[in-house]
């Protein structure tokens, strides 16, 4: 499926869409290194635009590395758009208070113009924005969830959980799908504010544990839009939960695990999948004679089989947290001693 193609040292982050844009000792786009001084940073935006954080201000290139567009470091953008994705939803003139708090005014702004399309009248404490329409706008600040009219700033709806974990899952038909720390998962309507539904209880999963029948690590789990579900993995279960019913799959895959001397599944925050395959890190067993606390790998999970159909393991260093990244041609795994791994795709009848 993927074979080993190159490594990349002393990588401190990194950003994947269909190109790559990963900080070592300066800001690289596809291995080219970005001139310029005091540059600090840098994220992808969309598929065709680079930002770079300096010192004092922001710039923004295009896939050739020439300059579209500069603004002030005041400008905090989101990942969130509508529509257009160069209309980013964004905090403008934010304040950077001395006591570490942020004061947040929320606009829709062009960051290839620097000009703001429609301000919101929204002004919060610094928290996350999970989902707009043409009427609202919801944000989410730890354990609270707070809509707003964009015309005109007024609070429309606010729902608090403490057991909320400060995340997402995802967005789904107007839902907001939200883990907690009570070992369950929500969904809120968007549009109202009110709980659909909840999922909490998996038959025969943990037997005999304290969290015997209950889902074990909520946050662990990936949005499948197209099929309507959110599909996880946790220690040596794959899970697969039915959004639009009230249906949870559980198969336990140890035996197949150990197949690969793999005894747990890592965390799962965000990872890539296509229609066949989950990609997931884990740990292995070690022999006796190891001296070496422990051994990970990264392998594709076939979600129609159950089998592993590719494993890599990585013998110098562990991989922490750090979760693998997709693009279509290519995977991208980094390890804890700031090392990233790009494996490309091979063709199907090749084993690799």
């Amino acid at each position: 499926m993927y074979k080993l193609s190159h490594t990349n040292k002393n990588v401190q982050y990194y950003y994947v869409n269909e190109q790559l844009l990963h900080y070592s000792d300066h800001l690289y786009y596809n291995s080219k290194k970005i001139p310029g001084e005091n540059i600090i940073g840098g994220s992808l935006l969309g598929d065709n635009y680079i930002i770079i954080n300096k010192e004092e201000q922001q710039l923004v290139l295009d896939s050739n590395l020439k300059k579209i567009q500069e603004f002030s470091n005041n400008v905090l953008l989101t990942d969130l758009f509508i529509e257009n994705p160069i209309h980013r939803i964004a905090s403008v003139n934010t304040i950077f208070n001395d006591d570490g708090s942020i004061v947040c005014n929320w606009v829709l702004f062009n960051y290839t113009t620097n000009k703001i399309i429609q301000d919101f009248k929204v002004k919060t404490n610094y928290c996350i924005p999970i989902y707009i329409n043409e009427n609202i706008i919801v944000l989410q600040d730890m354990n609270t969830l707070t809509s707003y009219n964009i015309e005109n700033g007024t609070i429309l709806w606010e729902f608090s959980d403490e057991s909320l974990d400060g995340h997402i899952l995802g967005i789904f038909d107007n839902q907001i799908i939200l883990p907690t720390t009570a070992n369950s998962i929500l969904t809120i309507n968007a549009l109202t504010g009110v709980k659909e539904k909840e999922w909490k209880e998996i038959p025969e999963i943990n037997v005999g544990s304290q969290i015997e029948g209950i889902i074990p690590e909520p946050s662990s789990f990936v949005l499948d839009k197209e099929n309507k579900k959110l599909i996880g993995a946790i220690g040596t279960d794959y899970i697969e939960i039915e959004l639009d019913t009230t249906k949870i799959k559980h198969i336990d895959i140890s035996k197949e695990l150990q197949k690969s001397n793999i005894f747990s599944i890592k965390q799962i925050t965000d990872n890539p999948f296509t229609e066949t395959h989950l990609f997931l890190t884990a740990m292995i067993e070690q022999n006796k004679e190891d001296k070496k606390w422990s051994y990970d790998c990264l392998f594709a999970l076939n979600r129609k089989t159950f089998k592993i159909d590719w494993k890599y393991n990585f013998e110098a260093q562990n991989l922490g947290t750090h979760t693998p990244k997709a693009s279509n041609n290519h995977l991208y795994q980094l390890d804890n001693d700031g090392t990233l791994f790009v494996f490309e795709k091979q063709p199907e009848n090749t084993s690799v």
